[in-house]
């Protein structure tokens, strides 16, 4: 199947790109999706990881994401270059997608090579079909209820608290206090976890009182979905259903299945594209969005509006999304075209990926903490136009070192995740802890330490949160069998 995909996806990009560009461009960059597309389905062709595992691992993460951001966000700037795009967007880049494309290519091949090794050398395949046995047995399966009814309740009173004292708009605004810093960053990854652990609570079997409850309850965190209108993070969601679906049912992951449910998230990524489009653009809605803290009435607002069913309004973000957000070469092309044009211009080295990774550090611990603008700091290095810039991880490499340092920071990645995950699965609970924790790998427009440590920074959260739980329920438990005896 992956076969036929990268031929089929390397003979459109062929054909595509001939209507604007010389031939052997078009060919050059059409076999280059070819391999992009073999690449980034390793994980499928070749699985890294035991069963279920190696479908959502940072290994098949980070190559799945690189296939659209290198191979279906590119290609539309390329063969449509006549397209006004909204907004701003790097000149000249364009030229310097395909030598990108190849850097973003070795980087991948790195990744997955010493993923690969790294994952051999520390043993982490025993570890983790060990974890997920672990995870099935009595005394994990009696804890989950705890753990679910937990995460949730900590997620819907956060967004309960910070939804009343602030104006929830794609994200909480203009939020004061160390505290609320805390919330505002974690509120991503609290949701999800709430979701997966509630999906994992659906599937379990026992007692129907916990099946029936849950999907009341994830109805409940709907208002926050479309007041935030992350598509990631839906996405993640409803992924995390069908990866505990999988989890209880011990089956093999079938074709049919997935695209079945692949159907279905489309169809969510859809209505939430159409909900922020008219969140955007209607007057009305656009000024009730940031002035109301009420999130129900605001959903209310929002999915009754005649807009949402406008398939022209749908095809205009759609544009937007093709041509703007998901061009993950774009940034790191006009870097290589900059350097092109002015030799004198240095690599970083660093000087921008260490003070990313600091910026995780929260201000309880660090009051001082500085907040610089990396990314702004990378476009005055090289010189580039001031906007929103598409940030990626092959840009946050290239900016640091070129060649040299992306094949230094896609091998960091391929030693760092394996050497965390071996550390996760040592523990029995490490399956909610390896559900719960992915949230923030799919921040894929990052920099290259800060995308290894937030998601480092949000397991270790887990990991103490869960050992507090499981502690106290191994007390209840004593105590329950104490008073039976």
């Amino acid at each position: 199947f992956v076969g036929w995909l990268a031929f089929g996806w390397g003979a459109a990009s062929f054909f595509l790109l001939l209507l604007h560009r010389e031939p052997s461009v078009a060919l050059q960059f059409s076999v280059g999706m070819m391999i992009l597309t073999l690449l980034g389905f390793r994980w499928w062709t070749n699985p890294v990881h035991p069963g279920i595992l190696t479908y959502m691992s940072p290994h098949s993460i980070i190559l799945f994401h690189s296939f659209f951001y290198f191979g279906l966000g590119s290609l539309p700037r390329l063969a449509f270059p006549h397209v006004e795009l909204v907004g701003y967007y790097n000149i000249g880049a364009e030229d310097f997608y395909l030598p990108m494309l190849m850097l973003g290519l070795l980087g991948l091949g790195v990744f997955d090579l010493v993923y690969r090794g790294m994952v051999r050398a520390v043993g982490l395949n025993d570890r983790m079909e060990a974890g997920l046995e672990s995870y099935h047995t009595p005394q994990i399966q009696a804890f989950l209820p705890l753990a679910a009814f937990f995460w949730y309740s900590v997620c819907l009173l956060v967004f309960v608290y910070m939804s009343r004292k602030y104006i929830m708009h794609i994200h909480f605004t203009n939020v004061e206090g160390a505290v609320d810093n805390i919330f505002l960053q974690s509120a991503h990854s609290l949701i999800a976890t709430a979701w997966a652990v509630m999906s994992l609570m659906f599937f379990r079997s026992g007692p129907r009182l916990y099946r029936n409850l849950v999907p009341p309850s994830l109805a409940l965190l709907l208002p926050f979905f479309f007041a935030f209108q992350n598509r990631r993070i839906l996405i993640y969601c409803l992924v995390t259903t069908v990866f505990a679906y999988f989890i209880y049912s011990r089956k093999g992951v079938k074709l049919k299945t997935v695209a079945l449910w692949g159907v279905l998230i489309l169809g969510a990524f859809l209505i939430m594209t159409s909900a922020r489009y008219v969140t955007i653009t209607d007057p009305s809605i656009k000024r009730f969005a940031r002035e109301d803290r009420n999130v129900i009435q605001r959903t209310l607002q929002v999915i009754t509006a005649p807009e949402l069913r406008n398939l022209e309004g749908a095809e205009t973000a759609f544009e937007s999304i093709l041509f703007r957000r998901l061009n993950g070469l774009d940034w790191a092309a006009a870097m290589m075209a900059a350097r092109s044009y002015n030799p004198g211009i240095s690599f970083l080295w660093g000087r921008h990926n260490f003070p990313a990774a600091a910026t995780i550090i929260p201000r309880v611990i660090w009051p001082g903490k500085p907040l610089p603008a990396i990314e702004r700091v990378i476009d005055q290095h090289f010189e580039l136009a001031r906007f929103d810039q598409l940030g990626s991880l092959i840009g946050s490499a290239y900016a640091d070192g070129g060649v040299v340092g992306v094949v230094i920071g896609f091998g960091f990645l391929g030693i760092f995740f394996p050497l965390v995950l071996r550390f996760i699965f040592i523990r029995k609970d490490a399956m909610i802890i390896y559900l719960g924790g992915m949230i923030p790998l799919l921040a894929y427009e990052n920099f290259i330490l800060k995308y290894s440590l937030q998601w480092l920074r949000w397991v270790l959260i887990l990991m103490a949160a869960q050992s507090a739980l499981l502690f106290l329920f191994t007390i209840m438990q004593a105590r329950r069998e104490g008073a039976e005896i």
